[in-house]
């Protein structure tokens, strides 16, 4: 926690200085302090689920979900467990970053 701290504090004032009057570049240029924000909200989410619809028939756990299924995920049963947390916390604000995003979203395109 000090680390993250020690960091946010030193990007901050690299960023910034002793700036009086901060633009939205400024804040563009804010990548680790955007990273801990949603990292933040991945872990502690404002919206308490979400609703998503299966496309395609799945099985999930030996259950046939037939496609047009509507499925609610409980966002924050599923990141609130302390085990979870405990397991997930070790520098995971770093995958929040652009270049981690877009990786992901290639994968997710690949299917």
């Amino acid at each position: 926690m000090l680390d993250c701290h020690c960091r946010i504090r030193a990007e901050v004032d690299h960023v910034l200085g002793d700036k009086q009057d901060i633009t939205w570049e400024d804040l563009d240029r804010l990548e680790y302090v955007h990273a801990v924000f949603k990292e933040t909200l991945r872990l502690f989410p404002v919206a308490p689920a979400t609703v998503r619809e299966v496309k395609n028939e799945e099985t999930l756990d030996g259950v046939r979900i037939p496609g047009g299924t509507p499925l609610m995920v409980s966002t924050t049963s599923e990141f609130q467990d302390l085990f979870s947390r405990e397991r997930e916390r070790d520098k995971q604000t770093e995958r929040q970053t652009d270049k981690d995003r877009d990786e992901c979203l290639k994968h997710n395109e690949r299917g």
